[in-house]
């Protein structure tokens, strides 16, 4: 726990009791400057009058100098920020970068513009291989070095361009993870006409890089978002691809329509993933299908299915299992209602 100072109720009584000295004090002062009547009685009781304002005056000083270190404090981090917004007067290289006249900076040290962590282009810029119209680096200080070196770069594209056999759109930044020299494309969000085997991915869904030396990738669908993958209508989807753009499964996903799978009816709603499965004999595929709450899996000749249950069945149609959402690997979260009504 870090401990914490509190300002004493003393202070603001100080304050309170300064700022109506000041208001009582400038009022007087305004009505003495317009009503002459007012100017004579001060001066008849001058012994009681210019005490009582050298007093107010005195007591009005503390919220003044508490209102002058805050004006004084403003100045100094407006000049602070004057001096980390940084203008290129001509064409230079800046953080490895080239950067033409124009570009607005904005620095982590005042004045130094190696230590930028924005840059605003005013004409569309290569950086790292892509056309940017801006960019952001996330930077950290090394004391040793007293020097900063960015971890990653965020780039806002000037239009759609393919990086990495990727076309990324212009909706979302494009990022890049920084390794001491080596500059790798991490993420960004798809644009129209990217096919991964016969599917075509829905432009907007965000592409994330995998870690490691693999490099396969994750494609992420918006909740609302349905397509339709090796035959199933699906909606809102996380689907995994391999680093030659193969299928490598799905997750995070539900049908978008009813569904006919084998001897099976699902009704629109089913939770569905792909998963490897152990069971001999079955396809190089395996669906993992579970009712949401409220629903009913039909398969023929069979008892009905509940929520709680999943289905095991291969993408060709054959069941290869049906057993307990825990069995599966299916994380089923308790439902919580709250009653308006209750206090």
């Amino acid at each position: 726990m870090i401990p914490i100072a509190l300002i004493p109720a003393s202070f603001y009584v100080l304050l309170l009791i300064s700022v109506i000295s000041a208001l009582i004090l400038l009022s007087w002062l305004a009505v003495l400057s317009i009503w002459r009547g007012a100017r004579k009685a001060f001066r008849a009781r001058l012994w009681l009058t210019l005490p009582l304002m050298m007093l107010l005056a005195l007591s009005a000083t503390f919220v003044l100098s508490f209102l002058y270190r805050g004006y004084l404090a403003d100045m100094d981090i407006k000049r602070d920020e004057a001096a980390r917004n940084i203008t290129l007067e001509e064409p230079a290289m800046v953080a490895g970068i080239a950067m033409p006249a124009g570009t607005r900076l904005h620095s982590m040290v005042p004045g130094d513009r190696e230590a930028f962590e924005s840059a605003h282009f005013p004409v569309p810029t290569p950086v790292n291989g892509v056309t940017a119209a801006s960019l952001r680096r996330n930077l950290y200080r090394d004391g040793d070095k007293d020097t900063y070196a960015a971890t990653s770069m965020e780039l806002i594209l000037a239009f759609d361009q393919r990086v990495d056999g990727w076309l990324c759109g212009t909706g979302e930044p494009l990022a890049f993870k920084v390794d001491a020299a080596n500059i790798i494309f991490d993420s960004c969000a798809l644009g129209a006409t990217n096919r991964v085997e016969n599917w075509e991915i829905p432009a907007g869904a965000k592409l994330l890089a995998h870690a490691g030396s693999a490099r396969g990738w994750t494609v992420f669908l918006a909740p609302g978002t349905m397509t339709t993958v090796r035959g199933l209508p699906l909606q809102g989807a996380r689907i995994a691809v391999d680093h030659d753009r193969h299928f490598m499964g799905f997750s995070e996903a539900v049908l978008a329509t009813d569904l006919r799978l084998g001897v099976v009816t699902y009704p629109a709603g089913t939770r569905i993933r792909s998963k490897e499965w152990t069971l001999p004999g079955r396809d190089s595929d395996s669906l993992i299908l579970s009712p949401a709450r409220g629903q009913l899996v039909k398969p023929d000749g069979q008892p009905d299915v509940p929520f709680g249950n999943s289905i095991v069945q291969t993408i060709s149609g054959q069941v290869l299992a049906i057993l307990p959402n825990q069995k599966a690997g299916i994380v089923d979260f308790e439902e919580i209602s709250v009653d308006e009504g209750a206090k």
